[in-house]
């Protein structure tokens, strides 16, 4: 995430947190989109209605649904959640430093997956 480093009226603005996202949908080219507070806090009261484990839990379906959030509030994605994650080829989000899509840490406490996409414990 990053923040914004604003000055209004010579005073400095209180930094805002945001977080951009590189994504692509079925049959279009690659995209940007910067995420604000709004789709962070449906994140969060969307989670608890539905019983979705946290950001760390579920990176990706956190990515996925802010993302939808964004897009299908400012009118860029009509249809629902459900409907998005079918054609959202994939979301990343982009490190304030250099750029480039940031490494979602993966969680030394769950079991690999093979290439076959099975548990190494079936």
């Amino acid at each position: 995430m990053t923040t914004n480093p604003a000055v209004e009226n010579g005073a400095p603005v209180p930094k805002l947190t945001r977080m951009e996202l590189v994504y692509q949908l079925e049959g279009q080219d690659p995209a940007t989109a910067v995420i604000h507070n709004r789709s962070l806090i449906a994140w969060d009261e969307t989670r608890g209605v539905r019983k979705w484990g946290t950001s760390q839990e579920s990176p990706f379906l956190f990515q996925t649904f802010i993302l939808w959030h964004h897009l299908h509030r400012t009118g860029q994605y009509p249809s629902d959640f459900n409907t998005f994650r079918d054609v959202c080829i994939g979301c990343e989000a982009v490190d304030d430093e250099d750029g480039e899509p940031l490494e979602v840490p993966v969680d030394p406490t769950q079991p690999t997956v093979t290439p076959d996409l099975s548990s190494p414990l079936e």
